[in-house]
């Protein structure tokens, strides 16, 4: 159950990260840079990098300047390109950040060449333990090499919301587990109960009892005969005029 809601939480708080950032290419989307606020509303901060999607819709940076590498795309990383593409992949790292609560991405790799060779070689970082399913394809879609083949914030939107809607299905059915375990356990208390009163009972008390019963029940009275005809007739036929004459003579 426990577990249960933390994929609930985090299910919610992912699918409102997608509808915050439709509009602005962030450049450095990552869980530092999402706030909560008391009633758990999600706000995105440090625009610092961000660029208008409208006005540059394929930002190439020029410069030097420290970037974070382990959030950025390959082709933000070899070419210098910052697109909403790149951000759907910078938002399956924060995905894996948020289910591995709170995790460093790439566990156990070091920012060197080694690193670029793997991400160019297609390594992809596992899903966390605590992730469903469904959330590490997610992920992967969002790796993808191909960034027109990457889901959009639309989409994953959507996705988010059916897998936050599920969750919530099942949260009841797990409240309703227990009760049901109960019921099945008192059915089998009873069961147990009455096996054993039956081992204890002797094997003919049952028979005795019941012919007791049927010896001091009152005896049934026959039914009455059915009727002939002569004598249907003589009990609902009138009598003849000339007999009612008779009695007056």
């Amino acid at each position: 159950m426990y577990r249960l809601e933390i994929v609930k939480k985090n299910l919610k708080i992912s699918r409102e990260i997608t509808n915050c950032v439709r509009k602005v290419i962030h450049r450095d989307l990552a869980a530092r840079n999402v706030l909560l606020t008391d009633s758990n509303v999600v706000k995105i901060c440090d625009f610092g990098l961000a660029r208008h999607l409208y006005q540059n819709p394929d930002y190439i940076a020029s410069g030097k300047g420290r970037f974070p590498v382990k959030w950025m795309a390959p082709e933000s990383i070899f070419d210098k390109v910052y697109t909403t593409q790149t951000d759907i992949w910078s938002f399956g790292v924060l995905l894996w950040e948020i289910f591995s609560l709170g995790g460093s991405p790439y566990p156990g790799l070091q920012m060197d060449e080694n690193f670029y060779s793997k991400l160019k070689e297609g390594y992809r970082m596992s899903p966390p333990e605590i992730a469903p399913p469904e959330i590490g394809d997610i992920m992967y879609d969002c790796w993808n090499d191909a960034p027109k083949e990457r889901p959009p914030f639309s989409e994953l939107e959507i996705k988010l919301g059916d897998l936050l809607a599920a969750s919530t299905r099942l949260e009841y059915v797990e409240m309703n587990n227990p009760y049901e375990d109960m019921t099945a356990e008192l059915e089998a208390q009873q069961q147990e109960h009455l096996k054993e009163t039956a081992l204890l009972l002797p094997a003919n008390s049952l028979s005795k009892a019941s012919r007791s019963r049927r010896h001091h029940l009152p005896k049934r009275r026959p039914l009455p005969r059915t009727p002939t005809n002569h004598q249907v007739c003589q009990t609902f036929i009138r009598p003849h005029w000339s007999d009612r004459v008779s009695q007056f003579v």
